[in-house]
């Protein structure tokens, strides 16, 4: 299926939003159904001081979802087949958002209200 989330980012990220960023990443993705950028069995989202990866574990993901802090490339997707793991990516992109408006563009197959 080819579900996909779209986002871009308009600038680089301070470092106080990206202190926020990271925190709040390790809440919302802190998920026994939520792994590595591989989605590797009992392993953990992906949290640094420069990127966040992350991916369903097994049969409930399907594409990692990333974000840099100095992102060199400002368009990026994820598809999320519309799996478990879809909750989780809308979770986390609405976040970046509401901590750094102006730093990111989100649209998605499934419409506006996804992100509304």
């Amino acid at each position: 299926m080819g579900y996909s989330h779209y986002f871009t980012t308009k600038r680089s990220f301070t470092n106080n939003e990206w202190k926020k960023i990271m925190e709040k990443s390790k809440e919302i993705l802190n998920n026994s159904f939520i792994g590595n950028a591989f989605g590797e069995n009992n392993s953990k989202p992906i949290i640094e001081e420069d990127y966040i990866g992350f991916n369903g574990i097994g049969e409930m993901g399907y594409e990692t979802c990333s974000l840099e802090k100095e992102p060199e490339e400002h368009w990026n997707a994820c598809k999320t087949g519309n799996r478990s793991y879809d909750w989780f990516v809308v979770a986390f992109l609405k976040m970046v958002r509401q901590i750094a408006p102006d730093a990111i563009e989100l649209r998605s197959d499934g419409g506006k209200e996804v992100f509304a």
